[in-house]
């Protein structure tokens, strides 16, 4: 694809061509109109006419096998050769300054790799009435802070296409935070700059209390989601180490105070947990946490 643009937007999809146009048009209407635009289809129904339908050349599709997420964007990755790369989903929201933001900080900070904030949006799935909003990413996230958890949502950051190439993309082999291990693997080498301005909206749909999206895996399949984590921090040795010790001392610490307020009952059945720090004792002991961490980085080292 061409060299003469300045960014190219990623939008990754799959089976979702009732909200697809608004996705695309996130893109069409932004007050930085120097990009162009991969939509690839991670095999779902053929989404080609919407495209179509935008007639704008500068938007191009991948009708690609489906393989995944990860799969999905490192074939979009091969076709780009602008020096920056965004994103967006297809169930989300861009304002029309996203773009002009980042792009213009990125220049002038001599950056590769800079983020916003988004708001996250709760909706009810059924009604479609908003839940609840907060801002979900407004703190400066650090690449040590990255090391541990995930302070940036995926589709507000952009970064130079050279730190997609020297990653060497996204990870095929993670079923979840498949955008975290991408974002924590190039913040390592180079920090991110935070712009400080809502550029975006991450929904979530809600039936219940339980999102229905991949962010709901959390719930439904903790069991998958810590089989990532085993995989995105054991790429190195030094991280489990850390992740271990930083855990078993955060844990420590719970139980110490836990101690010192008398908050675990003698009996969790005749006397429930009435509050976050006693919950989260019981579960720790309950699960015996201390061993079970500590078998697995054996068994992983």
């Amino acid at each position: 694809m061409s060299r003469d643009f300045a960014v190219t937007v990623i939008l990754p999809t799959y089976n979702r061509a009732d909200i697809l146009p608004r996705a695309i048009r996130c893109i069409v209407d932004q007050t930085f109109q120097d990009w162009q635009l991969i939509v690839a289809n991670d095999g779902g129904e053929d989404v080609g006419s919407i495209v179509e339908s935008f007639q704008d050349p500068r938007i191009h599709y991948l009708n690609l096998e489906h393989r995944g997420k990860g799969a999905t964007l490192n074939s979009a990755l091969k076709e780009v050769s602008t020096e920056f790369i965004a994103y967006m989903d297809d169930d989300d929201e861009l304002f029309p300054e996203h773009l002009e933001t980042l792009y213009r900080v990125a220049k002038e900070k001599k950056s590769g790799f800079v983020f916003s904030d988004t708001w996250r949006t709760c909706v009810d799935k059924t009604t479609g009435k908003v839940l609840n909003e907060v801002v979900e990413n407004d703190m400066d996230a650090t690449p040590e802070m990255l090391r541990v958890k995930n302070y940036i949502n995926h589709k507000q950051i952009l970064h130079s296409k050279a730190l997609a190439d020297a990653v060497g993309g996204y990870d095929e082999e993670l079923p979840i935070l498949i955008d975290y291990d991408f974002i924590r693997r190039i913040a390592l080498l180079e920090a991110p700059i935070h712009v400080r301005k809502i550029t975006g909206r991450h929904y979530l749909l809600m039936e219940g209390r339980e999102v229905t999206s991949i962010t709901g895996l959390w719930t439904r399949n903790p069991e998958l989601c810590g089989k990532a984590l085993l995989r995105i921090f054991g790429k190195n040795p030094a991280d489990m180490m850390f992740m271990y010790k930083n855990g078993v001392s955060a844990i420590d610490r719970i139980e110490k105070l836990s101690r010192e307020k008398k908050v675990i009952p003698p009996h969790p059945i005749l006397s429930p947990p009435r509050n976050a720090l006693q919950r989260l004792a019981m579960f720790y002991a309950d699960h015996g946490f201390r061993q079970t961490v500590r078998r697995i980085i054996n068994e992983f080292l």
